[in-house]
């Protein structure tokens, strides 16, 4: 059996697992285009610019989700998604509560 020497070989093979890296430069770069969206167009606030990178984290989850076994990290990406959506929880009581 050969091993997997480079990353075309082992996305072929479906064995690939993306990187830390990968993921936080994404979820990055997700939260840089709704900082910029948002003061663009002037909807600016904490709880939107948090639901919003919390809606492209899950979507992130979901994009890189591994297939194999799961890298170390991707744990402690599990808990702050977690985290997060206690958070979230706490926004939306907010929001009814203002409502109500």
């Amino acid at each position: 059996m050969t091993s997997i020497t480079t990353t075309q070989d082992a996305v072929a093979s479906g064995v690939y697992a993306y990187s830390l890296e990968e993921v936080a430069t994404t979820q990055t770069i997700w939260m840089l285009f709704v900082l910029g969206a948002t003061l663009l167009l002037g909807l600016f606030s904490v709880e939107a610019f948090f639901t919003l990178s919390f809606v492209g984290l899950l979507a992130v989850t979901q994009l890189y989700h591994p297939t194999g076994e799961s890298p170390g990290w991707w744990r402690w990406l599990r808990l702050l998604t977690g985290v997060c959506f206690l958070v979230f929880g706490y926004v939306v009581y907010r929001q009814v509560l203002s409502v109500i």
